[in-house]
Order: structure tokens, then sequence, then C-alpha cells
């Protein structure tokens, strides 16, 4: 029988189980490492993604004014593709009324789920990335989302 996969969404907090979960998952989702998780930045905030119990993705982001922004968006290779990272990205935008972020312009699938969440291009950043991540396409889109203020 299969295991649904059913999961929820919760700040991370002071779960250090969670902190290493998600460290490993940022080591082995994420083309570079160091995220702040929250422990030693008092202005990051992470959400994770938690499946029979097991972290299976994570949301990092770090205030800036009255805002966010998300510096990292992980989830589990095998799980992709089922909500997890929709849910985490929903989150932290609930947390706030505007959070930017940067995506590789290679990452279609990222960029999609973006914009499919009300985000927007707001600049294209040459050269944004270091040549070892992407090669010759190191260009990044800063895309953004505000809410309106009530």
């Amino acid at each position: 029988m299969a295991v649904p996969h059913v999961f929820t969404v919760e700040p991370l907090g002071a779960d250090l189980q969670a902190l290493a979960q998600c460290l490993v998952l940022e080591a082995t989702a994420l083309p570079t490492v160091g995220v702040r998780f929250g422990f030693e930045d008092p202005t990051a905030v992470t959400w994770v993604a938690r499946r029979v119990g097991n972290v299976c993705g994570f949301a990092s982001a770090v205030r800036i004014g009255v805002g966010l922004h998300l510096t990292a968006l992980a989830v589990e290779p095998s799980l992709r593709r089922r909500g997890i990272a929709r849910a985490l990205l929903r989150a932290a935008a609930a947390e706030t009324r505007e959070i930017r972020l940067e995506v590789w312009v290679g990452n279609l699938a990222a960029f999609e789920l973006y914009r499919s969440e009300g985000f927007v291009v707001e600049q294209m950043l040459p050269n944004f990335y270091a040549p070892a991540l992407y090669g010759s396409s190191r260009d990044a889109f800063l895309m953004v989302r505000r809410r309106p203020s009530v």
C-alpha cells in the first residue's frame, strides 16, 4: 500500500532534529549551502513541511523592513510537484505584505510556481549567480509579490 502524500507546514522553531533534517535537505536539494535557519540570526525565519514526522521541505527567509526576502525553498526531490513548495511559499507569504526572491532564469518550474502565486518580475539580475553554479547562464529574476494593504 502506498503512503499518502499528506504533509503539514509549520515554523521550524527550536526543533534541533528538524534543523538537522533541513541541513541534509539543503545539501542535497540546493546548488549552494549557507541558509540562515534562524538559530544564529534573529531576522531569519524558516517554515518546514513534514511528512510522516520528517522534514520533506523548507522555506527560509530574512525579514527586511516590512517584508520578507525568501532565501531558500527546497523540497525532497522524490516529493516534488505535490504542492509542498506551494504550501511553504504560502506560509511565508501569509506572514507579510511583501515578499521578494531571486530565481535562476533557467529554473522554469520555480518561475511558474512563483508566477502562479502572484509574483511578478521586478528586475533582471545579470550575472547574479557564480559561474560554477549554472555555467554561462548566470542571470536571475528578482520577483516580488505585494499584497494590498487593508
